[in-house]
């Protein structure tokens, strides 16, 4: 076997310096997922299934566990790839670092993939992987939508104070709106923060009424925003006291807000491991949900969707997690080869149940 020659090459003798060491560990844990895939296993491992109580369908996530390339990944109900899309090197010159990162791929109603890579763009692709429509903007990250005129909105979640925060343009790349958020909170406290980003804003939903809801993680909020820029609706989130060895106070620092059907919103509060739907009149939570392991540092759930069922679909580090309303997980998938304590560009951050299941081919993979 190829594998005991790398185990003989790296223990005969020679001394183990750092960068021997590491070539070594890199060839036993590619050894390692290639004998657990012959002999059946999966990248994507299916913990717990009960499809009496799931949702039935496929989900779209963005894969950048690879350290070469990051891929665009349709999974079935058993963890099997259907389809999968390959991000090509002239998209991503500088893959594998933060920089460089898909953090949102959408099934669009045309059952085309529209997706941003972080710092390089928006870029909208079919099936086979041609790449039908982009966008090129270095401030792009977190969140993009195609809205249903056919712009798409998105965010400039790593940029400085002055800049455009919120962005939209047109199917010919025109911008047609942008939100800095100076008029609100140039003042203190928001005025002088600066941590990736001033607001690092994670999420944009343009509402039926016209007006923008966003998620302001630097700030803990939520807030709507007019056209014309004025403040219609503000959330604070406060600050929480955990014990994680010894007594911090954490800020909730919410994510990826999505409007149900109702008018309540449903936002993932990461800095906390918390979901939440709060009522958006009253800013009083109806519903929400803890993730087990209190007292520990937080899991980084960034996502979160309410399904038809009323099921909750939730993204974390490493899996993905479908609850119940009651707070039962019914299905769930791992990503075997993230470790949830690794480099941060490697997690997962946003996934999208597409139902009917669709049978697509994989284009280059």
């Amino acid at each position: 076997m190829k594998g005991r020659g790398v185990v003989k090459r790296y223990w005969s003798g020679r001394k183990m310096t750092a960068r021997r060491w590491t070539a070594f560990v890199a060839g036993i844990g590619s050894l390692v997922l290639l004998c657990a895939l012959a002999y059946g296993g999966s990248e994507y491992f299916v913990e717990i299934s009960d499809p009496q109580r799931a949702y039935g369908g496929n989900t779209l996530l963005a894969d950048n566990s690879n350290p070469d390339v990051s891929e665009i990944v349709e999974i079935n109900m058993a963890g099997q790839p259907v389809w999968r899309y390959s991000i090509p090197g002239e998209l991503a010159e500088r893959r594998r670092n933060r920089d460089q990162i898909v953090m949102q791929a959408q099934a669009l109603p045309n059952s085309n993939i529209l997706f941003n890579i972080q710092h390089v763009g928006l870029f909208e692709i079919d099936r086979k992987g041609t790449i039908l429509w982009q966008y090129r903007d270095s401030g792009a990250s977190h969140d993009v939508r195609r809205l249903p005129n056919g712009n798409t909105l998105y965010c400039r979640g790593w940029v400085s104070k002055g800049k455009p925060q919120v962005v939209e343009v047109d199917s010919a790349g025109k911008v047609v709106w942008t939100w800095d958020g100076l008029k609100h909170f140039d003042r203190p406290p928001y005025g002088d923060i600066s941590k990736e980003g001033w607001m690092h804003i994670n999420g944009a939903v343009r509402l039926a009424n016209g007006n923008t809801l966003i998620s302001i993680r630097n700030f803990n909020c939520l807030v709507e925003v007019s056209p014309d820029d004025s403040l219609i609706w503000k959330l604070d989130f406060p600050l929480v006291d955990m014990p994680i060895e010894k007594k911090l106070t954490i800020p909730a620092h919410p994510h990826s807000p999505v409007v149900l059907p109702g008018g309540n919103v449903l936002v993932s509060l990461t800095g906390i491991n918390l979901i939440v739907e709060v009522d958006r009149k009253t800013g009083v939570p109806v519903w929400k949900w803890e993730y087990p392991q209190k007292g520990k540092r937080p899991v980084h759930i960034r996502d979160a969707s309410r399904l038809p069922n009323g099921n909750t679909l939730f993204v974390e580090s490493n899996a993905i997690t479908e609850l119940t309303p009651e707070g039962t997980p019914v299905w769930k998938m791992v990503v075997r080869s993230i470790n949830p304590g690794g480099p941060r560009f490697t997690y997962l951050f946003k996934a999208q149940r597409i139902i009917p299941p669709t049978q697509s081919k994989q284009p280059n993979s």
